[in-house]
């Protein structure tokens, strides 16, 4: 539980640095991208363990 607690805390920091660079296409695509690699690996990490 400690690990998905950690990941849940990662994810949420990521959708706060995406809410801030919403007005920058550039910079917005990359963390876009790395929350789908985050997310993809938090929800197998999940079915994993917990499914």
């Amino acid at each position: 539980m400690r690990r998905l607690r950690e990941e849940h805390r990662v994810v949420a920091g990521v959708i706060a640095e995406i809410a801030a660079l919403s007005g920058d296409p550039e910079r917005l695509r990359p963390e876009l991208d790395r929350l789908e690699e985050r997310l993809e690996a938090h929800y197998a990490y999940e079915e994993e363990h917990l499914g």
